[in-house]
């Protein structure tokens, strides 16, 4: 390449509006260049999606003094004054644009619900974001395993109360005052329990009877109500 200038290692990439950062090979070389090395790309615009992300790209390149070099505009970028004011320029349009954004969103959402339209989700609807959902099936396999549910949560990168909601979710059974609604595919807490019945036969969990209704099926109560009545 011209001026002298020695390219060490080529990128190429289109950049999509469905991927961030940290998922793109732009992230990687980030990640392994130095103070004093440069960054050449084609134009500004493909360093990030939106002029925000662009943005983060300068400041993250300044603060570690590398130089950043464009061949369309013929920018060269580095830690000095007027690379900061274009920065700055950078950032305040980037913030415009986020604004604007903002604004058209809380628009249409008002919008909508002028016309009688619900916000979010249908009720019950199990989210396409929820983390857990695609381990659905393991998940399953690990309790009736009989593996704890901190260790699963463990597994799974979650805390243990996300864990147990999303649980309580399956079943359409929380233990709270409001019933979990059923999911839009028709899942019932009974069709849960036949799941996890099939996959295991011997379930770890059994119903314990009030000792009155022991009494009344004439069974003897246990060794424990005896000894909790000889204390009474």
């Amino acid at each position: 390449m011209g001026r002298g200038i020695k390219i060490d290692r080529w990128i190429e990439e289109t950049v999509s509006s469905r991927k961030n950062l940290r998922s793109r090979k732009l992230w990687a070389l980030m990640c392994k260049i130095k103070g004093g090395d440069s960054l050449i790309v084609s134009e500004l615009s493909r360093l990030g999606r939106n002029m925000f992300q662009i943005v983060g790209i300068l400041n993250f390149c300044m603060e570690r003094q590398i130089k950043l070099r464009t061949i369309k505009e013929n920018y060269e970028l580095g830690n000095n004054i007027a690379s900061k004011v274009l920065a700055f320029a950078f950032g305040l349009a980037a913030e415009i644009e986020r604004e604007l954004i903002s604004q058209r969103t809380r628009e249409a959402l008002m919008r909508r619900k002028s016309e009688g339209k619900a916000l979010g989700r249908p009720r019950g609807q199990k989210s396409v974001r929820v983390k857990l959902s695609k381990h659905e099936d393991d998940i399953i396999s690990l309790i009736n395993e009989g593996v704890p549910k901190a260790r699963i949560a463990k597994k799974f990168n979650v805390a243990r109360g996300t864990l147990s909601r999303f649980l309580s979710g399956i079943s359409s059974g929380y233990r709270g005052k409001k019933p979990a609604p059923a999911y839009a595919d028709g899942k019932r807490h009974s069709e849960f329990m036949e799941r996890v019945a099939l996959e295991n036969p011997r379930p770890r969990l059994r119903v314990r009877k009030n000792p009155k209704e022991k009494q009344r099926a004439g069974e003897k109560p246990s060794k424990a109500n005896l000894r909790r009545r000889a204390k009474v």
